[in-house]
């Protein structure tokens, strides 16, 4: 036996009320039935069109039901109740043409507004309803109806979350340089000197070790008028710097202190020199320093203009014994080089 669906019964009431309502006694299951009907009569009042299924037109499967939950799903926010369209309702009909079904959409007073074909073969029941609910909606989108809601625009995606601030390496770079250089002082001297420089950079403060190496030069030994033999020596520097850095005229520029040790070695050669044992001594220092430097365009390289201030810190002196021969290092001294670095990382 199939049973038609009336007025107000398109609104379902949820399990747990069903089952209250089988237990309950003769009073509550007589007035239970009257609230779905009274619900939707208290929709209709609102002014709203609804869509009206007609009950004699509903697929026999599940008493209408599934088309019912199909249309809520598929067009949400309208309202839909089994029964008669009135105002600007519109009814929805589907039904059984042969093989086949067919979808129907009226106007109040009968006039058609749509009507779709739809191929049943091998669909259940639910598959079905939710086919004609898909359709349903599109049209209802197309015709602009008063009754479906107007879509609000989706909300922006939440804002991404922001990376974690990990602290700054400890180091940031490694440049290895060298160049010619030229060493001069007080009392008034000069000679040129090389040097090689390892530096790295943490934040705005650079660190650098330095190796400046000067020339080995000779002096003639003379005694008497005559000549005696050769005097020879050679000066080491090892110098450590700290600096702080920021641009400067488009270059980098550090300025800082630094300081360090002095190895000079001497020995003299000449049959006729009473003393020839090599000699050598340490001598430390300390002053200023200034550096810019300008990147190159390729490999990480770069050009550096280097200038230390040194004082000695004490002071020594090497020479020929019994010839008033020697070297003493300057009491003040200055260091200027020109390199060519690269930055490894």
């Amino acid at each position: 036996m199939t049973k038609r669906l009336t007025a107000g019964e398109g609104i379902r009431l949820p399990a747990t009320a069903l089952r209250r309502y089988s237990a309950a006694g003769p009073f509550r299951r007589v007035l239970v039935p009257t609230l779905p009907a009274a619900l939707a009569l208290l929709l209709s009042q609102t002014g709203t069109p609804m869509l009206r299924v007609q009950p004699e037109a509903i697929p026999p499967c599940a008493h209408g039901i599934a088309l019912l939950e199909a249309i809520r799903t598929r067009s949400p926010g309208v309202l839909v109740a089994v029964g008669q369209p009135t105002g600007d309702d519109l009814s929805v009909a589907v039904k059984s043409e042969g093989a086949s079904w067919m979808l129907t959409v009226q106007r109040p007073g009968g006039d058609l507004a749509m009507q779709r074909q739809l191929d049943a073969a091998g669909l259940s029941c639910e598959q079905l309803s939710d086919i004609a609910a898909l359709i349903l909606d599109r049209f209802l989108l197309q015709i602009e109806w008063k009754g479906r809601p107007e879509e609000l625009p989706p909300l922006p995606p939440p804002p991404l979350p922001e990376p974690p601030v990990s602290p700054p390496p400890l180091f940031t770079g490694l440049e290895a340089s060298l160049g010619p250089a030229l060493r001069a002082g007080l009392p008034i001297s000069a000679e040129p000197f090389g040097s090689l420089e390892v530096g790295t950079r943490s934040g705005a403060y650079r660190a650098s070790l330095a190796l400046w190496g000067g020339l080995s030069s000779r002096t003639p030994v003379e005694a008497d008028g005559a000549s005696r033999g050769v005097f020879r020596r050679q000066s080491f520097l090892g110098l450590a710097a700290l600096g702080y850095c920021a641009p400067l005229a488009g270059m980098d520029g550090c300025a800082g202190l630094t300081a360090g040790l002095e190895l000079a070695t001497a020995d003299a050669q000449g049959q006729y020199l009473y003393r020839r044992n090599p000699q050598a001594q340490w001598l430390p220092s300390a002053g200023g320093m200034g550096r810019l430097c300008q990147p190159l365009p390729f490999w990480g390289l770069f050009l550096s203009a280097d200038l230390a201030f040194l004082f000695s810190l004490g002071s020594s002196r090497l020479e020929v014994e019994g010839t008033g021969v020697g070297y003493s290092p300057p009491s003040v001294g200055a260091l200027a080089s020109l390199r060519l670095g690269r930055r490894f990382f």
